[in-house]
């Protein structure tokens, strides 16, 4: 069997602890660097600002940055996007004044939906294949669906995958799939490795896929 990708939704690096282009003046030097139109937007609570985001409409990126934490995004990625987001992620740290700052960990996230060949409702072909056969029937119980959060190693890194039916419709067909590359780190990742990571969750994300559909039970 195979599966259809139907949708790459979004693909994100998160900073925790980092705070990204704070102030006019790193926003223009940013501006200056990615080379287009960056829309500025800031919420608010009385004096306190809480978040602010830079969105660059033409790549369809943006940059979101709280005090706790920093996330840049690319909605709606094709493989070749992702060279675009190494680039603005490396411009977004590299104009953003970080004294004071330490980044506690940072993650790579991509998620998707996709369709099996074998036209199963997602919630029946999530656990004929993310479950043993037979689960609990000894007692009485018939399994007739499931989701799943899955923690491993790989390379000597730590991963994090969450497979539900799209939108936990249990009448759907339609997979939604997510994939976390974690990094407990103390430096901030280079232009370089957002490149490397991205390419390398893209790789694994559709890699699990394709080993999850021939699993079945």
């Amino acid at each position: 069997m195979a599966v259809t990708i139907k949708d790459i939704l979004q693909t994100n690096l998160i900073l925790v602890g980092v705070s990204l282009i704070n102030t006019p003046e790193e926003h223009a030097a940013f501006r200056k660097d990615v080379g287009t139109e960056v829309v500025r937007a800031e919420i608010g609570l009385g004096q306190d600002i809480i978040e602010r985001t830079h969105t660059l409409n033409r790549d369809r990126i943006t940059v979101a940055g709280s005090s706790e934490r920093s996330v840049i995004v690319r909605e709606y990625p094709a493989e070749s996007d992702l060279e675009r987001l190494a680039q603005v992620a490396g411009m977004a740290i590299s104009n953003t004044d970080l004294d004071g700052q330490e980044v506690q960990a940072f993650g790579y996230n991509i998620e998707l939906v996709y369709e099996p060949d074998s036209e199963e409702l997602a919630i029946k072909y999530l656990a004929n294949r993310m479950f043993i056969p037979h689960l609990l029937q000894d007692g009485g119980w018939h399994l007739f669906g499931g989701t799943g959060r899955l923690l491993f190693q790989k390379g000597g890194q730590s991963w994090q995958a969450r497979l539900e039916p799209r939108f936990n419709d249990d009448t759907t067909t339609s997979i939604f799939a997510s994939l976390n590359l974690h990094r407990a780190e103390s430096s901030l990742p280079t232009e370089d490795d957002v490149r490397d990571s991205l390419n390398l969750l893209w790789a694994e994300a559709h890699n699990i896929v394709t080993q999850l559909d021939g699993s079945s039970t």
